[in-house]
């Protein structure tokens, strides 16, 4: 079955990119001539683009280059670029099935609000439409949207959502209860972009995130325990850090997780490629973050390792020593992921 995948998965948001790659990667796997259809959303395309400043920031321009690069040369994605929604009309009828999702597609707040494509908003042809994982974001409400939201989601062939809070928003609207699945990272094992090899030649706590500087204690105290003399941050400035990577590519990102001794995060896949890896970590997810991160934990059993933004830090700082139970955490992981896999079967049958 030829089928296109419409997500977010060209800006540099390096959970953004692997999510869309998995889904693209898994469905190859199943059989399927999946690909991404090469949207570039308008206004997230407009907020992405470099701006030039002085001193130029270089990490940016960086980062935005090794992510280009793994959108070019790595996603499968199609051969021709729609740079809007009314561009990709014509060619929507050569797809067997078109699937929205994963990632925040349905947030319809600053910067993309309401985009058409993302809800499959499309005029009816041939192509069976299906929403996978599809996840609200930080959105409280559709607000002035609603109406067309709802309108787009009834006349969806095969509905899923990523999280309950994604649910609460939806199930309003189409009347039952929306099928929950897993984020398209838990259905890939990513083996063609890891490396046998730790990036470090030391064992390190790994940061990804805006991680608050009231965390110190707690990043210090994580370090120790697991050994690590080097703390390692992707992206962002932190001052506990050893070592700071300002602008690394997908694969370098992704490498960096799976050799970790242990992760401390404020994202949602910060905090699922922890999980995939089986890390000893903590989430610290940031306003807007914290109900996916929140339903991600409780999903599997490990709701002990979110640590609220606003906790006491002197309470929460021996939290990331706590023993995980992998076993009970992977068996629940395992059967999401094959009901999962089932809807997707179902849906493309």
């Amino acid at each position: 079955m030829k089928v296109g995948i419409i997500t977010i998965h060209n800006p540099p948001n390096y959970g953004a990119m692997l999510q869309a790659y998995a889904l693209s990667t898994r469905l190859a796997e199943l059989g399927h001539d999946a690909e991404i259809v090469d949207y570039e959303q308008p206004d997230l395309h407009e907020y992405f683009q470099f701006k030039w400043s002085f001193p130029p920031r270089i990490n940016n321009w960086l980062r935005l280059k090794r992510c280009r690069r793994f959108v070019d040369h790595v996603q499968r994605k199609s051969a021709k670029s729609y740079p809007s929604q009314d561009s990709f009309h014509r060619d929507a009828d050569k797809y067997d099935a078109l699937i929205t999702g994963s990632d925040q597609v349905w947030f319809t707040g600053p910067v993309q609000y309401y985009d058409p494509l993302y809800f499959l908003d499309l005029p009816d042809g041939g192509a069976r439409k299906i929403s996978y994982a599809a996840s609200v974001g930080g959105n409280k409400s559709f607000g002035e949207f609603e109406q067309k939201v709802a309108s787009a989601l009834n006349r969806i062939d095969h509905l899923s959502i990523r999280d309950e809070h994604s649910a609460s928003l939806v199930r309003p609207l189409i009347g039952r209860d929306p099928i929950q699945v897993v984020d398209p990272t838990f259905l890939c094992s990513f083996d063609r972009l890891l490396e046998p090899a730790s990036p470090e030649p030391e064992p390190y706590l790994l940061l990804f995130g805006n991680i608050a500087p009231k965390w110190g204690n707690l990043i210090q105290k994580a370090a120790a325990s697991i050994g690590a003399r080097k703390i390692v941050t992707l992206q962002y400035n932190n001052g506990q850090a050893t070592k700071r990577l300002g602008a690394p590519s997908p694969e370098q990102w992704i490498n960096y997780f799976k050799h970790a001794s242990g992760i401390v995060t404020t994202y949602f896949h910060g905090t699922a490629f922890a999980i995939n890896f089986q890390k000893r970590f903590v989430s610290i997810p940031t306003p807007g973050r914290v109900e996916k991160v929140k339903g991600l934990l409780a999903d599997v059993g490990l709701s002990r390792r979110f640590i609220s933004d606003d906790a006491n830090p002197a309470s929460a700082s021996d939290l990331f020593e706590e023993p995980i139970d992998w076993q009970a955490a992977t068996a629940k992981l395992k059967a999401r992921v094959e009901s999962s896999e089932a809807f997707l079967l179902d849906a493309l049958a």
